[in-house]
């Protein structure tokens, strides 16, 4: 899953820092010198799941958010769709990731 994935291969810097921190210093060196978006960056995916939420929370505890969310809709057996975090709508995270979240979610 791309957001785990993201997590996991910038663990070492992002620690408990905060959107603000990984936005101006992963996310923008990345995307700068080809002039990419996130989004296109990733690559292309389908949306049913639009996440909003505070750049000034801890990145780590946004993504226990949403394998918590991601577990609770496949408790529910609704869970089919992407979602998104909030950037002109950047895709960080598709129904793969679904799957994952909720292989790596404790019993």
């Amino acid at each position: 899953g791309q957001l785990l994935d993201f997590l996991a291969y910038f663990q070492a810097f992002v620690k408990d820092r905060s959107m603000y921190y990984i936005v101006g210093n992963i996310v923008e060196p990345l995307t700068a010198l080809d002039r990419l978006s996130f989004a296109e960056l990733a690559g292309p995916g389908t949306l049913d799941w639009f996440v909003s939420h505070f750049w000034g929370h801890a990145f780590g505890d946004f993504c226990s958010s949403i394998q918590k969310h991601a577990h609770a809709l496949r408790s529910a057996s609704c869970a089919t769709g992407s979602l998104w975090r909030r950037r002109s709508a950047r895709c960080l995270a598709s129904s793969a990731l679904l799957d994952l979240l909720v292989q790596q979610q404790p019993a």
